[in-house]
């Protein structure tokens, strides 16, 4: 900042990073509706398929939340704390409506 940079990007980048162990609680909470689905007579290749592309639209929109913290302000802390939010509700709504 003493070189009148931004502090947006180092913010985002300390956030996401902070965010990261939470990550092992939401990859677990996707992963368990798909295996219990597996297990109640899905398919293997469509539950990993779908496994696949949530973990990837997650990973893509975290990436691309970084072009919005650049700015700085409330979005570099809110976004990596908000997507993760916003994925581990819809992880654990899908754990709570999957087949048992």
């Amino acid at each position: 900042r003493a070189a009148g940079s931004k502090p947006g990007p180092a913010r985002f980048a300390f956030h996401q990073r902070a965010s990261a162990p939470a990550l092992a609680l939401l990859f677990a909470l996707l992963a368990l509706p798909i295996a219990l689905k597996i297990e109640s007579g899905g398919t293997l290749a469509r539950q990993g398929l779908q496994g696949v592309l949530w973990i990837a639209l997650f990973l893509f929109l975290r990436d691309a939340a970084a072009g919005f913290a650049r700015s700085g302000g409330a979005a570099a802390v809110w976004l990596p704390w908000g997507m993760l939010a916003a994925f581990l509700t819809f992880a654990t709504l899908r754990l709570a409506r999957a087949p048992r």
